[in-house]
């Protein structure tokens, strides 16, 4: 990504095509998990939404607890990128603990970006809600 987003998304799609090939299951888990970072840093919202999706629906079919984790995150990571900070809080928060207790320190501090971002963004609209309220 640094300085060449498109090499970036190139290799990204590329990735996600061989790990499809290969045919295993914790191949594609792993490369659902880090091209949907890429998509997200190329705020390929939609996309990344996708392939996080399909993370969680694979890890949750073959019963694999690390990366049910990751794949909750990323999906409230776009929740707070795309202005749905309640769902968001509600996601980031629902699956940090189980995140840490697997000894996982990996983008820990995006996701708890992602999450103070999320709080702020919702407590903006309480305050927006509340003025609002008293016209």
């Amino acid at each position: 990504m640094l300085g060449y987003p498109e090499a970036a998304l190139a290799d990204a799609e590329q990735a996600l095509s061989d790990a499809r090939e290969i045919g295993q299951a914790a191949t594609l888990m792993y490369a659902l998990f880090f091209t949907s970072l890429t998509l997200i840093c190329s705020r390929n919202y939609a996309t990344a939404t996708t392939q996080s999706d399909e993370l969680f629906a694979l890890a949750e079919e073959k019963g694999a607890l690390f990366w049910k984790a990751p794949g909750m995150m990323n999906q409230g990571s776009i929740l707070a990128l795309t202005g749905k900070p309640s769902d968001a809080v509600q996601k980031i928060a629902a699956c940090m603990s189980a995140w840490r207790s697997s000894g996982a320190t990996l983008l820990l501090t995006l996701y708890l970006s992602c999450l103070a971002r999320a709080h702020a963004n919702s407590a903006n609209l309480m305050m927006l809600g509340a003025a609002l309220a008293k016209r």
